[in-house]
């Protein structure tokens, strides 16, 4: 399974299109096995989905999400959990030992956005 989070500096971003990379992790049998990083491509509409499903994704890990990118994401069969906050190695950590707190999107522009 192929996980991505957004990330600024060494936490999740606030919003998954406005990151300035993602990081990836290979995750099989619950052990992480692979990570990486790579610059996120520039904002426009479903550039980034695309761009996540390209790198074979399985599951993003986001904050704050609009509802369009939402979407796209469900079309793709990419699960999306949303509300989560902190240290990317931490979510990771806290996902694959079953404790990462999830919630409500925190984004909240309009959906022309």
């Amino acid at each position: 399974m192929k996980i991505a989070i957004p990330t600024v500096g060494k936490n999740i971003s606030n919003h998954f299109g406005r990151c300035n990379k993602y990081t990836f992790y290979d995750v099989q049998q619950n052990k992480l096995v692979n990570n990486y990083e790579k610059i996120s491509p520039k904002h426009a509409p479903s550039v980034i989905p695309k761009f996540l499903k390209e790198e074979g994704v399985d599951i993003v890990i986001t904050s704050g999400i609009g509802q369009k990118a939402l979407s796209l994401f469900n079309s793709f069969d990419i699960e999306v959990l949303t509300g989560v906050s902190g240290e990317v190695e931490n979510i990771i950590n806290n996902y694959i030992a079953g404790n990462l707190s999830t919630g409500e999107s925190t984004c909240n522009h309009e959906e022309s956005h």
